[in-house]
C-alpha cells in the first residue's frame, strides 16, 4: 500500500499538472484576445479610412456635379458672343443686340455663381495648362505672349475645363544669329 507521502506527492503532481494546463490555456486565451484586439484595431482604422474616402468623394461629386451642365452651356456662350460680334459689324436692330447682351450677361452671372470663370489670355504669358496654341508668330518680344484669343477658355472652381484657343508671339529661335 502506498504511503501517505506518496499519495500526497501524487496529488501534488496532479495539481501541478492541472495548474500548468490551466496556465497554458490562460496564455492561449490571452494570445487569442490580443489577436482579436489587433484585428479589431485594424478593422477600425480601415473603416475610418473608408469613411474619410467616402466623404471626400461625396464632397468632390457635389463640387463638380454641375460640371457636365456647365460644359454643355459653353458653346451657347460662344454663339451668343459671336452673335454680338456679328451684330456690331452689320446693321442689326439695336433692340436685338441689347437683348442678346442681356441674355449673355445673365447666363454668365449664373454660371459665375456656380464657379465658372473665364481665362483671361490676351497679353498674358503662354501657359500650356490654360492655353492651346493654334498659331505662332515670331517677332522677338522676349517671351511667349498671347496676342489673340480665338476661343475663350474657362475654369471651373480653379480647374481648367476648356483651354483658350490662342495665337502666340514667340521669341526667335536663333537669338545668336541676330547678334552677328
Amino acid at each position: 500500500m502506498p504511503s501517505s507521502k506518496t499519495k500526497i506527492r501524487a496529488r501534488l503532481d496532479s495539481d501541478e499538472d492541472k495548474m500548468q494546463k490551466l496556465t497554458n490555456e490562460l496564455e492561449q486565451a490571452h494570445d487569442k484576445a490580443n489577436d482579436y484586439l489587433n484585428r479589431l484595431t485594424y478593422l477600425q482604422a480601415e473603416f475610418e479610412n473608408y469613411q474619410k474616402r467616402v466623404k471626400r468623394e461625396i464632397a468632390q461629386t457635389t463640387q463638380y456635379g454641375t460640371l457636365t451642365l456647365i460644359t454643355e452651356l459653353l458653346p451657347i456662350i460662344d454663339e451668343l458672343e459671336y452673335a454680338l460680334q456679328a451684330g456690331d459689324t452689320k446693321s442689326a436692330s439695336q433692340g436685338l443686340i441689347e437683348g442678346v447682351k442681356l441674355i449673355l450677361s445673365k447666363l454668365k452671372n449664373i454660371l459665375a455663381k456656380e464657379g465658372l470663370t473665364p481665362i483671361n489670355a490676351i497679353g498674358k504669358p503662354f501657359d500650356p495648362y490654360q492655353h492651346e496654341v493654334i498659331q505662332r508668330e515670331t517677332n522677338g518680344l522676349g517671351q511667349d505672349l498671347v496676342t489673340e484669343e480665338i476661343r475663350k477658355g474657362y475654369m471651373f472652381k480653379r480647374k481648367v475645363i476648356r483651354p483658350s484657343l490662342v495665337k502666340v508671339t514667340t521669341f526667335p529661335t536663333n537669338v545668336s544669329d541676330k547678334d552677328e
